[in-house]
């Protein structure tokens, strides 16, 4: 914008005889550029101020004399900065930092816990469940070692381990020690049970491991009833009535067992089909060695070792109550071509 004071004193300049080509040179020699001097001239036209003249300001005694021009001082355009303007110094917040630092301690911990973490849960768990009465159970378990008089255990549940760690069960003299009903893939190991009516049922079940347990002095030891696909091996059984007993039972395998002292050491019953008898021990029976009785049909027995009985067969597969041949087994694989071998 134009100086009014400028403009002003252009117009008494004007009054006071001075030409406009004067006043424009004593502008140019003051520093007024030609945008400058061409936007006083236009303010001295077009104003209104021309036709009713005010008092104008005084000026300055000129330095040079009478009839000397005074030069206005034009104002000084602030001069543009070259300077690069400075960028905005980056602050990072304390929770910033903290928060980056502590999702890379949980990447770097999840490359070490994480696979502990994952094989934790494919595993029993480690802490110890203690037993006092009957113990249902639904999850993978590890007994506390130790004597349990008058305890049970049933399960409920698919996927499950127990594992006795060597604690002994004590019935008694009755009851279930170990059940499973309708379930699968259930692993029941390291149990020692005694003095029950029933040491381990297996009813109406799927893909049951029973392993390294020992059953004393059962009615019947270890009872599949009803059940498939179940694996009996490396269990020691003393006693009883009935060391291992099928009933309407298929497609299971009973191997590396050790039956002793009991009546009958292994009966197949009821349509017990297409199961796999190898490589059991079996002695000091009573009355039979292995017993295949009922419709039960292609069962192989190989393998096996029976001796010392004091009863009627070492392996007995006569004709049951329907008249059914039971010579339909399959037995063979000892030297006698009977299934089974004497004591060396």
């Amino acid at each position: 914008m134009v100086n009014e004071d400028v403009v002003k004193w252009f117009r008494g300049q004007l009054a006071e005889g001075f030409t406009k080509g004067q006043l424009v040179e004593s502008l140019k020699d003051s520093g007024y550029t030609e945008s400058q001097i061409e936007e006083v001239l236009e303010s001295v036209e077009t104003s209104a101020a021309l036709e009713q003249p005010e008092q104008r300001p005084a000026m300055p005694t000129p330095a040079t004399g009478a009839g000397s021009i005074w030069k206005p001082t034009p104002e000084k355009e602030e001069p543009i900065s070259k300077e690069k303007p400075k960028k905005p110094k980056l602050s990072v917040s304390p929770i910033i930092i903290f928060v980056v630092v502590l999702l890379l301690l949980l990447v770097v911990a999840g490359f070490f816990v994480l696979p502990a973490f994952l094989n934790s849960i494919s595993q029993p768990a480690k802490t110890c469940v203690s037993l006092s009465g009957p113990k249902q159970i639904s999850r993978s378990v590890t007994i506390c070692k130790s004597r349990y008089t008058s305890a049970s255990i049933q399960v409920l549940g698919d996927d499950i381990i127990v594992d006795c760690n060597g604690s002994l069960l004590d019935g008694g003299g009755s009851g279930v020690g170990i059940s499973i009903n309708n379930h699968r893939n259930v692993i029941i190991r390291n149990c020692i049970v005694s003095n029950y009516q029933k040491g381990v049922v297996v009813f109406n079940s799927r893909e049951v491991e029973l392993a390294h347990n020992h059953l004393v002095n059962n009615t019947y030891g270890i009872t599949l009833e009803s059940s498939s696909y179940g694996l009996i091996h490396d269990n020691e059984i003393s006693g009883g009535d009935r060391g291992i007993v099928l009933t309407g039972a298929s497609e299971n395998i009973l191997t590396s067992n050790t039956v002793e002292s009991s009546s009958t050491g292994m009966l197949l019953d009821e349509t017990s089909n297409n199961n796999l008898i190898r490589n059991n021990a079996i002695s000091k029976t009573e009355n039979l060695g292995i017993a295949i009785k009922g419709t039960s049909r292609n069962n192989v027995l190989e393998g096996n070792k029976i001796c010392n009985n004091n009863g009627s067969y070492d392996v007995y597969c006569g004709l049951d109550q329907y008249g059914i041949d039971n010579y339909l087994n399959y037995i063979s694989g000892c030297g006698d071509g009977f299934g089974y071998s004497q004591c060396d």
